[in-house]
């Protein structure tokens, strides 16, 4: 079952994904349908404040979450995990983590919750 969550306000950043209620581990958060961008439209969409809000693709495509998909912010130490299905284009959230009501609920971008890679933006954990 999908669980109530909220786009708000998070400090330093502009936005994140907060918990309505009580998480468990192992909870599906949210199914995020992705709206699929060929290579010309993701170079188009450099010039964008979408610039900030997609996943490129390793064959130069870029895939754009919906639902409050692309709002989830990064850490090292994240409550939650996604996982990509580009075939059913979907992008499913998990808990990893028991997440309190009120809580901000955070994925690591490398897809690995435990990979401490560098990103391409200096990060805030």
């Amino acid at each position: 079952m999908v669980k109530s969550i909220k786009v708000d306000k998070a400090y330093p950043l502009d936005r994140g994904v907060f918990a309505l209620e009580d998480i468990k581990t192992g909870d599906i958060i949210e199914e995020c349908p992705l709206l699929m961008l060929g290579l010309e439209d993701r170079i188009l969409i450099k010039a964008t404040i979408l610039d900030n809000y997609y996943f490129e693709l390793s064959d130069g495509r870029a895939a754009i979450p919906g639902g409050c998909g692309m709002f989830y912010n990064h850490s090292y130490t994240p409550n939650a995990n996604y996982a990509a299905f580009l075939e059913k284009r979907l992008m499913i959230v998990e808990a990893i983590k028991p997440i309190k009501s009120g809580e901000e609920i955070r994925i690591n971008y490398k897809g690995d919750p435990n990979s401490r890679m560098p990103l391409w933006f200096a990060v805030i954990d």
